[in-house]
């Protein structure tokens, strides 16, 4: 496993030294402050599902926790009733379990998927298999060319 560094502020761990971030003193317990039991175990299955992928390390940021291999490879917001979970790829999956997937404002080198998770339940095989792609995704990155937004030029017609 790559050597940690931890920041002697916040305690948060990362893969490069001196690694650029927002410091919080918050925990994932207080991220976790006030929502539904459901959320919670939403959260306790995706962490158990994806815990022991390496090399990892799992931190709580200001309002998130982020799930780092080297860079940030999921990002999970806890809302009052659900989990809004993000992860990155380098094209656009298709599935039923994606709410949204869009090119990633950060980099333009890959694409932000969103996630919904309500319940333990809803973290199934398939979630955990798209997980599993963005985590190897990330993991497996160097220098990503910038992808290109698909854009479809309307036919003009002249004027007569």
């Amino acid at each position: 496993m790559p050597e940690i560094w931890t920041c002697p502020k916040c305690q948060r761990e990362f893969f490069r030294q001196n690694q650029t971030h927002y410091c919080s003193d918050r925990t994932i317990e207080d991220i976790f402050e006030g929502k539904a039991a459901d959320v919670v175990l939403a959260f306790d299955a995706l962490l158990l599902a994806v815990a022991e992928w390496e090399p990892q390390v799992i931190g709580a940021g200001k309002n998130a926790i982020i799930f780092n291999n080297g860079k940030a490879w999921m990002v999970v917001r806890a809302l009052k009733t659900e989990l809004d979970v993000s992860f990155f790829y380098n094209e656009i999956l298709k599935s039923s379990a994606i709410k949204t997937a869009r090119l990633d404002n950060m980099g333009k080198n890959k694409y932000v998927h969103t996630l919904r998770l309500r319940d333990e339940s809803d973290v199934t095989p398939e979630v955990v298999d798209l997980l599993r792609k963005g985590f190897d995704f990330i993991l497996n990155s160097k220098r990503l060319p910038k992808l290109k937004k698909v854009v479809t030029k309307k036919k003009v017609r002249k004027k007569k």
